[in-house]
């Protein structure tokens, strides 16, 4: 609205308003809101800023994205907000007024349209009117919307069939489609076929955030921060078996070997002890005392032996 409009407003309701009640204020601020609700529901709702200095009323009125300020100062709070609500009724309708004096932006384009097919010559088709690319093109409307494609070109008819390539199958596709491993129940099985101690699991929540922590083997796994519980417990659940399948597994089947060598050693043993006559069961643990065992029972032998040789010899 134009500044002049707007002064001789103001000029018009310098004008003290005599006898004016609370309710009169009230009912003609629901009048100025529902008005400009109604018509321009799109912007902020006008408001209302009051002050007073000593005996003295000053009000301002927000509106339009504009703030509006009284130059004279009322004795009365009803008057002086009275006086400013019918001000900013009386701006809401010059508002009105000109907005109706603007054309609407469809009825503008369609004069250009018609405007341009007069220039050029028509041409039909099954859809009916359509401007070429040249007019498109005056309007302002890129072309390549209405390239034609293959199947334009060609015209399929009702007995032809047409095949749509499908997705391709990409390893993104298949990531997607691939079964999720349960972490933690392969290191619950684990830990219990090999009688580890199950990890204990912490959680910490910062900023709407879950962070796991676990200790497994004098080992401590954190996962990064995750959105849930069980995301956060699941990427350590995976650290911790890639740390059992790097050394736990590994350390279970040197043990394995190193069990299988000395049973094999031990049966050895236990062999070479009965070729010898020594009635002696085979102990894992003492394997050591068993050699020395069996190597001082073979020197006495020799001995006793050649003992008996050398005394027949005499004989």
């Amino acid at each position: 609205m134009k500044s002049k409009q707007v002064s001789e407003i103001m000029f018009s309701l310098q004008k003290s308003h005599d006898n004016v009640s609370w309710e009169q204020v009230q009912k003609k601020f629901t009048e100025l809101t529902d008005k400009f609700s109604e018509h321009f529901p799109h912007l902020n709702p006008p408001k209302i800023i009051f002050e007073q200095t000593g005996i003295s009323f000053h009000v301002k009125l927000h509106i339009f994205d504009t703030l509006i300020e009284s130059a004279k100062s009322r004795r009365s709070k009803c008057v002086a907000l009275l006086t400013m609500i019918d001000f900013g009724l009386q701006i809401i309708e010059a508002n009105i007024e000109e907005l109706s004096k603007e054309p609407d932006m469809p009825i503008v384009q369609e004069s250009v349209i018609t405007t341009i097919k007069k220039k050029k010559k028509k041409r039909t088709r099954r859809s009916g009117d359509v401007l070429d690319n040249d007019e498109l093109a005056e309007l302002g409307i890129g072309t390549h919307l209405h390239k034609s494609t293959n199947y334009d070109n060609n015209m399929i008819s009702d007995a032809q069939e047409t095949s749509v390539p499908g997705l391709k199958y990409t390893n993104e596709n298949y990531n997607n489609e691939e079964k999720k491993i349960d972490y933690a129940t392969e290191v619950k099985n684990f830990c219990k076929e090999n009688k580890y101690c199950y990890p204990e699991y912490m959680f910490e929540k910062t900023n709407g955030l879950f962070i796991c922590s676990a200790e497994f083997e004098n080992e401590v796994f954190t996962s990064k921060y995750a959105y849930s519980k069980e995301d956060s417990k699941d990427e350590v659940c995976k650290m911790i078996l890639e740390y059992i399948n790097e050394h736990c597994k590994k350390k279970d089947q040197e043990s394995v070997k190193e069990n299988n060598k000395v049973n094999i050693e031990s049966k050895k043993i236990y062999e070479e002890s009965s070729e010898e006559g020594i009635a002696i069961v085979p102990n894992l643990k003492e394997d050591v005392e068993l050699k020395n065992k069996l190597q001082l029972q073979k020197i006495k032998n020799m001995f006793f032996n050649k003992t008996t040789e050398s005394n027949n010899s005499n004989q």
